[in-house]
Protein backbone atom coordinates (compact mmCIF):
# COMPACT_ATOMS: atom_id res chain seq x y z
CA UNK A 1 0.00 0.00 0.00
CA UNK A 2 1.43 3.34 -1.03
CA UNK A 3 0.56 6.66 0.66
CA UNK A 4 -1.88 5.12 3.16
CA UNK A 5 -4.55 6.90 5.21
CA UNK A 6 -6.48 5.82 8.29
CA UNK A 7 -9.86 7.39 9.10
CA UNK A 8 -11.87 6.96 12.30
CA UNK A 9 -14.30 8.74 14.60
CA UNK A 10 -13.26 9.33 18.21
CA UNK A 11 -14.30 11.89 20.81
CA UNK A 12 -10.76 12.28 22.21
CA UNK A 13 -8.39 15.10 21.29
CA UNK A 14 -5.04 13.74 20.09
CA UNK A 15 -2.36 16.02 21.54
CA UNK A 16 0.74 14.08 20.43
CA UNK A 17 1.24 11.39 17.79
CA UNK A 18 4.12 9.32 16.45
CA UNK A 19 4.64 7.27 13.27
CA UNK A 20 1.77 9.12 11.56
CA UNK A 21 0.55 12.65 10.99
CA UNK A 22 -2.90 14.12 11.45
CA UNK A 23 -4.25 15.28 8.10
CA UNK A 24 -7.50 16.54 9.62
CA UNK A 25 -9.57 16.32 12.80
CA UNK A 26 -13.01 17.85 12.45
CA UNK A 27 -16.13 16.93 14.43
CA UNK A 28 -14.38 13.96 16.12
CA UNK A 29 -13.40 12.54 12.71
CA UNK A 30 -9.66 11.93 12.32
CA UNK A 31 -7.70 11.31 9.15
CA UNK A 32 -4.16 10.07 9.76
CA UNK A 33 -1.56 9.47 7.09
CA UNK A 34 2.01 8.34 6.50
CA UNK A 35 5.35 9.89 7.28
CA UNK A 36 8.27 9.76 4.88
CA UNK A 37 9.76 6.63 6.51
CA UNK A 38 6.51 4.58 6.43
CA UNK A 39 4.83 5.82 3.25
CA UNK A 40 4.81 2.34 1.69
CA UNK A 41 3.52 -0.72 3.58
CA UNK A 42 4.34 -3.99 1.85
CA UNK A 43 1.57 -6.63 1.53
CA UNK A 44 1.25 -8.68 4.71
CA UNK A 45 3.24 -6.12 6.73
CA UNK A 46 2.09 -3.66 9.37
CA UNK A 47 3.06 -0.41 11.04
CA UNK A 48 2.60 0.72 14.61
CA UNK A 49 1.36 4.18 15.52
CA UNK A 50 0.84 5.75 18.92
CA UNK A 51 -0.53 8.89 20.45
CA UNK A 52 -1.38 10.77 23.61
CA UNK A 53 -4.97 11.89 23.89
CA UNK A 54 -7.01 14.16 26.14
CA UNK A 55 -10.59 13.48 27.18
CA UNK A 56 -12.56 15.71 29.56
CA UNK A 57 -9.42 17.11 31.13
CA UNK A 58 -7.73 13.72 31.63
CA UNK A 59 -4.69 12.74 29.59
CA UNK A 60 -3.85 9.19 28.62
CA UNK A 61 -1.40 7.43 26.38
CA UNK A 62 -2.25 4.71 23.91
CA UNK A 63 1.06 2.92 23.66
CA UNK A 64 0.48 1.02 20.46
CA UNK A 65 -2.05 0.75 17.74
CA UNK A 66 -1.16 -1.78 15.10
CA UNK A 67 -2.51 -1.28 11.61
CA UNK A 68 -2.42 -4.51 9.61
CA UNK A 69 -3.12 -4.39 5.91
Amino acid sequence: MDQWKLEFDWNVKIISIWNAKIESSENNHYVLSYLKHNMVIAPGCSITIGFIGKYDGCSFRLKRQKVLL
